[in-house]
């Protein structure tokens, strides 16, 4: 049986290949190779073996469960029945002949190979695979590694197949072949856990299937359950026509087609066709979901949607940049909440980034408010209580780098009036900077830093420090800082520096209103410059 499934499909699970191939190499290989042949099959821990040559092929039969395990790698592979094929050729030269001579040739020579790849390009990819398991470590380049990977063809497995990495369960199927040298993968009736991420910052992607395929980096599979739940029925994932998982240096990227969202295995929504990075983003639509109640706000619930946009956006910024659209990531979220007593609002945030080109996070929130304010602000600064019928919050925050040293911060704060921040943004309003809209340009070289900036205020009213309402907003129109930091000068008779910080600060400011602050009103309008200059000696005491 296991003969004719090889013939079938001759393909494989490349990361047992490795593990395989590193294992039947775990000792030096001395000057007589034929000495050490017999360890190659070290990794057999468990299970009865039966040797044949046939053909081409030295095969290793297993059978009645056996176990593989590689301890240097903390992986371990389990089943009913396996299948090594090395090839006899390099077989008979590792052992000498030992193994037997075969039909004589009487001095033919064998025809060359019509395929063959160097160990590098075999040890290439076998390190890829390792990589799609949550392993970035490398096999080691030594001449048992070579010998091994002249020797390993084709591997297949069957019978409730386990593979386990570092006390994790990654891999469990009915079924799997190996080609390391076609480099491709096949595995049915198969679930595969995708790691990324180390510790606390690990991230685990479950993918089952009744077929995936590896070619290369990419894997493909049709009628997939998606999801980042480990248990045996999850809670929530996607169910997918048809998916491509592309390997990318510590992360994945998913591409799906005619995806539908369950949860308790109930389908909730179709969704569009959408391209996914494991390491950045997450794969599935609905973000959050709460319910609560409140004595002063009644009953509330609410949930998030969400989804990446690296398709357009990569289009657009290709067209804006000329740079490739594959380093584009973004993704955007819309919140839909209902509060008893307050009204149903609605949020959304569009985030969207560019490696070491720019970054940037807007956000809205609207609200037809029915209720009144609970909060810290409930009157404006003539005392009137705060309009709360049409709401809303406009913020945007963008970084653009220009190389290492120089950096252009852009922010926009707009509200319609000052308790919105309060009411439904309290965190922010609490531990956050007091909103503004400013624009500085940064340069940094060593311990000197350069600023040149301007900030002002797109609403009519203002915050103090404290967050109470201000009376008015100081603009800058602009102003530049040039800083000399920890500059070192001379040292002290006890042997530790002298350091001196050195702020320059020229630019023109002015005194922008609340419309509601009472009395008479002066343009106080300023040309300003100041020189700071600190001079400081660590002491020991």
């Amino acid at each position: 049986m296991i003969d004719a499934r090889l013939q079938r499909s001759a393909v494989g699970l490349v990361a047992f290949a490795a593990v395989a191939a590193v294992a039947m190499a775990q000792d030096p290989i001395p000057d007589e190779i034929g000495q050490q042949a017999p360890q190659l099959l070290d990794l057999i821990k468990q299970g009865s073996m039966h040797t044949i040559e046939r053909d081409e092929y030295y095969e290793v039969h297993l059978y009645g469960g056996f176990k593989l395990e590689l301890a240097s790698m903390q992986i371990e592979i389990r089943g009913s029945n396996a299948l090594l094929l090395l090839d006899l050729d390099a077989w008979r030269a590792a052992t000498n002949g030992k193994q037997g001579s075969g039909l004589p040739r009487r001095g033919l020579q064998d025809p060359d190979p019509r395929r063959r790849l160097s160990n590098e390009q075999i040890r290439a990819r076998l390190e890829g695979t390792l990589r799609s398991l949550g392993r970035s470590e490398g096999l080691q380049d030594s001449p048992v590694a070579d010998k091994a990977l002249d020797l390993l063809r084709y591997i297949y497995c069957e019978g409730d197949v386990i593979v386990v990495r570092e006390g994790i369960e990654v891999v469990r199927c009915e079924r799997m072949w190996i080609s390391p040298i076609d480099d491709r993968v096949v595995i049915e009736n198969a679930e595969v856990r995708y790691i990324t991420g180390t510790g606390l910052k690990s991230q685990v992607t479950v993918v089952r299937a009744p077929r995936l395929t590896k070619q290369g980096r990419r894997w493909t599979g049709r009628d997939l359950t998606l999801t980042n739940c480990t248990a045996a029925d999850p809670h929530s994932g996607l169910v997918i026509d048809d998916a491509e998982i592309i390997e990318h240096e510590n992360e994945f990227e998913i591409v799906s087609r005619g995806a539908t969202l369950q949860i308790g295995g109930t389908t909730l929504l179709p969704l569009p066709n959408t391209s996914v990075f494991s390491g950045s983003q997450s794969e599935f639509p609905l973000k959050r979901a709460r319910i609560g109640y409140s004595n002063r706000l009644g009953m509330q619930a609410g949930v998030g949607f969400g989804q990446n946009w690296n398709k357009t956006g990569g289009a657009l910024h290709e067209w804006l940049t000329g740079r490739p659209a594959n380093e584009f990531r973004g993704d955007w979220e819309l919140g839909v909440n209902w509060i008893e007593k307050r009204g149903v609002p609605v949020d959304g945030v569009l985030n969207y980034e560019a490696k070491d080109l720019y970054r940037g996070s807007t956000e809205a929130f609207f609200l037809d408010d029915h209720g009144v304010n609970i909060r810290e602000i409930v009157r404006d600064r003539g005392g009137s209580v705060i309009d709360t019928e049409n709401r809303g919050l406009i913020r945007t925050q963008n970084r653009v780098l220009f190389g290492e040293k120089t950096t252009l911060d852009l922010v926009a704060y707009q509200m319609t009036d000052p308790s919105v921040w309060s009411e439904f943004y309290g965190g922010s309003f609490r531990t956050e900077e007091v909103p503004e809209t400013s624009t500085y340009l940064h340069h940094a070289n060593g311990n000197r830093l350069f600023t040149l900036g301007t900030r002002f205020n797109l609403n009519d009213f203002s915050y103090r420090d404290d967050r109470a309402l201000a009376d008015k907003f100081i603009e800058e129109e602009p102003v530049a800082t040039y800083q000399w930091l920890a500059q070192p000068i001379g040292e002290t008779p006890w042997r530790t520096p002298i350091v001196v910080d050195i702020e320059t600060n020229a630019g023109q400011r002015r005194s922008n209103y609340d419309d509601l602050t009472p009395g008479g009103r002066v343009s106080d309008r300023t040309l300003r410059i100041d020189q700071l200059a600190e001079l400081s000696a660590p002491v020991n005491i």
